[in-house]
């Protein structure tokens, strides 16, 4: 990982599958790392994508929404390091 998100683009407005990019890659190196607890801060958009595509139990699926300030806890599980899942989901 670098020092700055190489994926976002400030010249072009992101699409859809791009963010999902940037989430995908995120959520691989999140769970490359040591610690067990980690509190990420993020725009709600973001987020809301990450559970449309990871947990989309969380949105009642597409019936709830993320704004920003909101807080969410959940667990990131991974299999050597690599991810697989979000679950737990549940808002602070």
């Amino acid at each position: 990982m670098q020092e700055f998100d190489v994926a976002w683009k400030k010249e072009s407005r992101e699409t859809i599958d791009q963010l999902r990019v940037r989430i995908s890659l995120f959520l691989e190196f999140l769970v490359s790392r040591l610690e067990t607890n980690v509190v990420v801060v993020t725009h709600g958009v973001w987020l809301e994508e990450c559970f449309r595509v990871y947990c989309p139990s969380v949105l009642d699926h597409g019936r709830r929404r993320v704004y920003n300030c909101d807080m969410f806890a959940f667990d990131c599980v991974s299999q050597n390091r690599k991810f697989k899942r979000l679950q737990n989901p549940h808002k602070i």
